[in-house]
């Protein structure tokens, strides 16, 4: 076949028997996809089914959360461990030290006692687990080291219905710290 014979059977299109414009007549292709005649894969009602099906499974899965949290009681020790490296460790004892989150946007404290700083600030906050919790308020809280390191958080969303306190990575890095996860504890570097 020549290249112009090729071009001119391309350029004509294919009818299908009852002449509707724009429909191809495919009854004797096969799909790629299922392997039976009469369609391609383009217009496949299975692969139309499985990819519905996928999408509804792929869905479920993003519900639910990849840092959904369980609460735990848990305990931060912070430990001076250079000029700017600040190290801490993390045991799930109790509820009245900080946790840190890789999931959390914000730093988070259930107690009004741990402001130096507050304004009242309405507003929900969404966790982890996808439930919501009422933010009654937002200020700076010092956090001091059994080493006397000082820090101070800013930005912290006062939420009482959450059982214990969050330092947020993102908020860390966001500000410039650095945190490293090591075999017993995680050390913020501050830069």
């Amino acid at each position: 076949m020549s290249g112009s014979s090729l071009n001119a059977a391309r350029a004509t299109p294919i009818k299908s028997s009852s002449g509707k414009k724009g429909k191809k007549d495919h009854s004797g292709l096969t799909c790629h996809y299922c392997q039976k005649k009469g369609h391609i894969k383009p217009d496949c009602r299975k692969k139309k089914q499985d990819e519905k099906k996928k999408e509804e499974g792929s869905s479920a899965s993003r519900s639910k959360s990849a840092n959904s949290h369980v609460l735990v009681e848990t305990l931060a020790s912070i430990m001076e461990v250079a000029d700017n490296e600040i190290s801490a460790s993390l045991y799930a004892t109790r509820s009245d030290r900080w946790m840190l989150d890789s999931g959390a946007t914000h730093h988070i404290t259930p107690h009004r006692s741990d402001f130096s700083n507050y304004t009242p600030a309405k507003g929900t906050v969404c966790l982890g687990d996808k439930s919501a919790q009422d933010q009654v308020g937002v200020g700076s809280v010092i956090i001091k080291s059994p080493q006397g390191i000082t820090i101070t958080l800013s930005n912290v969303l006062h939420v009482p219905g959450v059982q214990t306190r969050f330092i947020s990575i993102g908020a860390l890095t966001g500000k410039g710290a650095e945190v490293n996860f090591l075999k017993d504890r995680f050390e913020i570097v501050l830069n």
